[in-house]
């Protein structure tokens, strides 16, 4: 993926809080699904920086698990509405849980996502990149 020319920093931020927010409510017990990917791919990013210098990183946390909890609903929804092809169980191997999670969302909450999956295509949020969103 290559960073969106389009969109500053901040304008970039603001979408991705916008799509995050957005995801409709669903519940996983006792917790809200958007809840439960965020604390996912929270803990994710935390472990991912541990160690490295803090200025090589330009985007806080949070924004960054908020950036991968929409993308990985939304590619969750792309396997879910036939776009592209789903995980497969031989990728609990080799992909992070939060992947295959959001994609068992996406199966389960189809109908409920599909207002939201509609939105995320008609943004730009294909062209954010994680690497241009840290630096």
């Amino acid at each position: 993926m290559t960073q969106s020319k389009q969109l500053t920093k901040k304008q970039q931020v603001a979408l991705i809080e916008n799509l995050f927010w957005k995801i409709p409510d669903f519940w996983n017990g006792f917790k809200l699904a958007r809840d439960d990917l965020f604390a996912m791919n929270q803990a994710a990013e935390k472990q991912h920086r541990k160690g490295a210098y803090s200025s090589r990183y330009n985007c806080p946390v949070n924004i960054i698990a908020k950036y991968f909890t929409v993308m990985h609903l939304f590619e969750g929804m792309q396997a879910a509405t036939g776009e592209k092809q789903g995980y497969t169980i031989d990728a609990i191997l080799h992909i992070r849980l939060e992947c295959l999670k959001a994609q068992a969302y996406a199966m389960s909450n189809k109908e409920k996502l599909q207002e939201w999956f509609d939105l995320v295509k008609s943004t730009e949020f294909e062209t954010l990149d994680y690497c241009e969103l840290i630096k």
